[in-house]
């Protein structure tokens, strides 16, 4: 009889302490995970580095944590919203400012510097979208006279900058530069109608993979090339 009872006792020890090591175990996995600490990754998808140091970034924020899902509140720029991803534009160093809220209302803020000095403009040079060769359909005309040819046009990058040249088939067999044209800042605070680039007595725009090119004979000449064309795989 003794011995039953002291079973029965040591069950009812064990019981009670699970009873309080259970509870204790639960609160504390509950806290580790209430106290997540909030992160987040920068990524930036596209870099373009225009003359004069205008520069276009289109980044998301990956928050990181726990205790999904996260809402981003923006300070700076505010005009930004949850939803990625964002394109900013930036003539100097810019810092961005947000907070992130995990699940459990928890919210953390966070300042973010971008150093435009820290970018590589050759890396990110905006005419590595135009350069290659394209194929054209041109139409010519001059005072009455209408014909349609075929061209292959070069758009290659000048040592300027602000630059590029555009050579003709005729061009590239006579060893000449061809045609120079200079970047109308058609990004960021101006903006032109003509194109992208305008040379003598010409401009180019680009849209995609396509090419829209005038170019003009000098005075007392009056005909004019239009090419129309599309970029061929390299």
């Amino acid at each position: 009889m003794k011995s039953f009872l002291l079973f029965v006792s040591s069950n009812n020890l064990i019981h009670r302490l699970l009873y309080v090591i259970i509870p204790i175990s639960l609160n504390y996995s509950c806290e580790k995970e209430n106290n997540s600490e909030i992160g987040f990754k920068f990524h930036a998808i596209e870099i373009v580095y225009y003359p004069e140091k205008q520069i276009s970034i289109t980044f998301i924020i990956i928050p990181e944590g726990d205790n999904s899902p996260f809402i981003l509140k923006w300070y700076e720029p505010d005009s930004l919203k949850k939803e990625g991803p964002y394109t900013i534009d930036i003539s100097s160093d810019y810092i961005l400012d947000f907070e992130v809220r995990d699940a459990h209302n928890i919210s953390k803020r966070f300042k973010y510097e971008i150093k435009i000095d820290t970018i590589d403009y050759v890396k990110y040079d905006y005419r590595n979208q135009y350069i290659g060769k394209y194929s054209c359909n041109v139409t010519y005309t001059y005072a009455d006279a209408i014909n349609y040819f075929l061209d292959t046009i070069t758009v290659v990058k000048n040592n300027s900058f602000n630059n590029i040249n555009i050579l003709t088939r005729n061009d590239i067999i006579n060893n000449w530069e061809g045609n120079q044209m200079t970047y109308l800042n058609t990004h960021g605070y101006y903006s032109y109608p003509e194109g992208d680039f305008y040379g003598y007595h010409s401009g180019v725009s680009f849209k995609n993979d396509s090419i829209y090119y005038t170019a003009s004979g000098p005075l007392g000449f009056y005909y004019t090339n239009v090419y129309k064309g599309i970029r061929i795989n390299q």
